[in-house]
């Protein structure tokens, strides 16, 4: 699944017989839209309409991204799906407190799961001192059997078995870098160091990706089960977000172990550290990469969430995505 970022070095934009031209000072570049599936846009882009109308028809998905505010604006989904007794059932399901607990405690049960297995990977890679990777793994290792054994009788208790392993498994996933990038702590909204500015960037770009696979499926992306609906937030996209973060913190720490993103690819001020020119180049392109692989889970995750939204049955089928 091929990735276009437009930003304003591409100059100049116009749609001719769905190819996207930019006219700088510098060249005249010219792409057909078909080989695409998405459009990333940066920064300060003037677009025409034509853009727009020339993406829906081809089934492109468009996003807008603030990278400097961790937003991404979806501007054109690309394909959706038309059939509304999906979300019906949905919005129904939805008010079943029962039924959103178990399948919430399903949830929370897989990305647990993701999370230790991704903890007890990097215990056999990494040099050195592991004493945070061992505590992380026993946090995590008694969360997910208290939820095995006792299964907890509403959301609240869930979310804050939840914050209890996020921060051991923060714990020990910053204890993965080099001290030289001061990864200490999550910082959001501005990031003070290069590896939050690229966990919240991806971060954003992956909730986007959530979004546009539960409207290809027909789901509404703003009606959760686990996170509660919010004005403004797409609450069952925030549900399948939760899926995938373990995917792209491994994801992350690999650009930074290979060196593929350096400290010199960002710059710092008071308004916080963010990718720079070159830096931005090789993350885009990372990450096109990355979603080729990405993209496919999603899709699947959100059929079998249509799947079990049909059955009325979230309890009698295993969130695994990977097999």
């Amino acid at each position: 699944m091929k990735t276009l970022v437009i930003d304003k070095h591409l100059g100049d934009i116009k749609v001719e017989k769905h190819r996207l031209i930019g006219v700088s000072e510098a060249e005249r570049q010219s792409f057909p839209l078909r080989q695409f599936k998405r459009l990333l846009v940066l920064g300060s882009v003037t677009m025409p309409a034509s853009l727009l109308f020339s993406c829906e028809e081809l089934g492109i998905a468009v996003i807008a991204v603030n990278a400097r505010q961790s937003r991404a604006l979806l501007l054109q989904p690309g394909t959706q799906h038309g059939d509304v007794e999906r979300r019906l059932e949905q919005y129904r399901l939805s008010q079943d407190e029962q039924q959103c607990t178990i399948w919430s405690a399903q949830l929370l049960e897989q990305k647990l799961s993701t999370a230790l297995n991704k903890l007890l990977h990097y215990r056999q890679i990494k040099q050195g001192n592991r004493q945070q990777l061992f505590k992380g793994i026993e946090r995590l290792q008694a969360v997910s059997e208290a939820l095995q054994h006792n299964q907890p009788q509403d959301r609240d208790t869930l979310r804050g078995l939840e914050g209890s392993a996020a921060k051991s498994y923060f714990e020990a996933y910053k204890s993965l870098f080099a001290p030289h990038l001061e990864f200490n702590k999550r910082t959001k909204r501005p990031p003070r160091d290069p590896v939050n500015a690229v966990l919240s960037l991806s971060y954003t770009l992956l909730y986007s990706e959530a979004v546009i696979a539960l409207m290809r499926c027909g789901l509404d992306p703003h009606l959760g089960f686990y996170h509660l609906p919010a004005y403004g937030r797409a609450s069952l996209a925030c549900d399948l977000q939760e899926l995938f973060r373990a995917h792209i913190d491994e994801w992350v720490y690999g650009l930074f172990h290979s060196y593929t993103l350096r400290d010199n690819h960002f710059t710092r001020s008071v308004e916080g550290c963010f990718l720079g020119k070159a830096g931005r180049q090789i993350y885009y392109q990372q990450w096109s990469d990355f979603n080729k692989a990405l993209n496919p889970l999603l899709q699947r995750a959100a059929r079998h969430w249509c799947a079990q939204i049909k059955t009325e049955q979230p309890e009698q089928t295993a969130f695994d995505f990977e097999d």
